[in-house]
């Protein structure tokens, strides 16, 4: 295959992964500046009013392997670029405003993915271009906005650089505020490495920072509201923390990524608040997720992920959700396969969603200790999904506890269910082991429809209307060793309440009826 159809190739798939994330999103998103991120003081920063350099109506293009615009002229000639670029002096642009004056709309924004890594002309549309830098060098307190509506039209653009700070900007209205794409010479990708971009306002655009095969770089502490994707990686050990991600079509978005860290971010109005693609050995941790209209996290054909330690509560779907893959076959359209395998989700928070947990489509996935309440579906749902290991997690006030649909092989293991309709609910599912849970206080604690050859042993199975129930064709499952007591639940006597309902209304008819002679009375005399 050429390098042109290679090109042409990765261009449509990525086009069409980013039009996913405007079909998801509103096409109007209210503005909320809800900011309860603290801008902190920049250690040996001397900062001035952002429009002390008004540069509207220019753009800043620096390419250090051309000595027409490198670095050491572009800091000779300018006031508002300084330092010799050393670690002790690096280049600094500070206190400039450039405004496009093309602000970023929805219903006009193109789809220029042609141009989509390959523009670094001198003339191009973003308000400030940097490529080919080795240098170290900062961007801090400057305002760049209404860049265009184009994809390559951004606020600051990053191409091939290294060892940059992107610190304390505001970015508004581009159609990406940060854009660190790959370079390619022809023979070889030149991805950008080792930046830090912190403590950022961006909003208002198709998507906030956007990423594509950067390398240990950091995106932490930016405040990132209304945009179609807040952050877009498709990085390798990147990390993304303590940023606050509000009202986004996606929140944080992962693409192919490898050992990424998403860390102690806040996630909320977003429709999803994070998204993870065909990424792998990455981990999630410790991030606030609440409120989103779609999903907490969203992970798909992903492997050897760590999800841990987040809340992920009050969202609409659900929780969490693994999914198998997606295969196109030529007589039956799109049919799920089983994949999205070894993830460890483990010590999060899921309440108040619609399932806390599903996997739909995937195998060899581990689910342990886990808080899982309110519900309004099920606490965990397996459906197609094999191999499952389910254990030490507390579950409760769920309509279903644990829902198994056509999912074989699974272990399900010292979990505590309570105070759910269903405890444990199988629907034509079979091999599964049912060892050692509590299963207290629910309607039924172990519905059994059409399943065979499953283990139930040694649970603990107390104050439910009934301990185990099997219904449809069932064959060979094994019940040992469980400590059933069922507690009757005393079915409403229908009679005795209209009976009862009966004389109050009767008493209530009689008492009126007595006033209303005694009035009569009175009144004649």
């Amino acid at each position: 295959m050429s390098s042109s159809v290679r090109k042409r190739s990765f261009f449509f798939i990525f086009s069409i992964l980013l039009c996913s994330l405007f079909i998801i999103s509103p096409l109007r998103l209210d503005i909320i500046d809800n900011n309860n991120l603290l801008v902190k003081n920049i250690e040996d920063s001397v900062i001035k009013n952002s429009n002390y350099y008004n540069l509207t109506g220019f753009s800043i293009f620096i390419d250090d392997a051309d000595p027409n615009y490198n670095w050491s002229k572009t800091a000779k000639e300018n006031d508002w670029c300084g330092g010799t670029g050393t670690w002790n002096d690096p280049y600094i642009i500070e206190n400039v405003t450039i405004d496009g004056q093309n602000p970023f709309n929805s219903e006009t924004f193109i789809l220029d993915y042609e141009n989509l890594f390959l523009n670094m002309s001198k003339n191009s549309t973003s308000c400030i271009t940097i490529q080919n830098s080795n240098v170290n060098f900062i961007i801090r307190n400057c305002t760049f906005c209404n860049s265009g509506v184009r994809m390559v039209d951004c606020g600051i653009k990053l191409i091939n650089v290294n060892n940059s700070q992107i610190i304390n900007n505001s970015l508004i209205s581009n159609s990406y505020g940060i854009y660190v794409p790959v370079m390619s010479n022809n023979t070889y990708l030149l991805p950008s490495r080792n930046n830090t971009i912190s403590y950022n306002i961006i909003k208002k655009g198709a998507v906030g920072i956007l990423s594509y095969i950067s390398y240990h770089s950091t995106f932490s502490k930016n405040t990132i509201h209304n945009n179609f994707c807040g952050i877009l990686d498709m990085g390798l050990n990147n990390t993304i923390s303590l940023n606050s991600l509000v009202s986004n079509g996606v929140g944080i978005g992962s693409f192919g990524c490898f050992k990424q860290k998403i860390l102690k971010n806040n996630l909320t109005h977003n429709i999803d608040g994070i998204q993870m693609l065909s990424s792998f050995n990455n981990t999630i941790f410790e991030n606030t997720i609440k409120n989103n209209k779609g999903n907490g996290i969203f992970m798909q054909s992903s492997y050897y992920n760590n999800i841990s330690n987040n809340e992920c509560t009050s969202n609409r779907i659900n929780g969490i959700h693994l999914q198998g893959r997606l295969l196109w076959d030529p007589f039956t359209g799109l049919e799920p396969v089983q994949d999205c395998d070894y993830n460890w989700i483990s010590e999060n928070i899921l309440n108040n969603n619609s399932n806390g947990i599903l996997l739909n489509y995937t195998i060899h996935n581990q689910i342990i200790n886990n808080r899982i309440e309110n519900n309004r579906f099920s606490g965990i749902q397996l459906n197609h999904s094999d191999n499952i290991e389910i254990i030490y997690n507390r579950i409760k006030e769920n309509y279903y506890g644990i829902i198994l649909e056509e999912s074989n092989l699974n272990e399900i293991i010292k979990n505590a269910i309570n105070y759910s309709h269903y405890g444990i609910n199988l629907k034509e599912s079979d091999w599964n082991n049912f060892i050692q849970n509590t299963i207290n206080h629910n309607y039924y604690a172990i519905y059994v429809y059409s399943s065979h050859w499953n283990d139930i042993i040694g649970n603990i199975l107390h104050y439910n209307r009934i301990c185990y129930i099997e219904t449809g064709y069932c064959v060979n499952n094994n019940y040992e060793d469980n400590d059933c007591i069922e507690t009757p639940i005393n079915e409403t006597n229908w009679f005795q309440v209209f009976s009862l309902v009966s004389l109050i209304g009767l008493a209530i008819l009689l008492f009126i009826y007595v006033g209303l002679k005694r009035a009569d009375k009175g009144s004649r005399n």
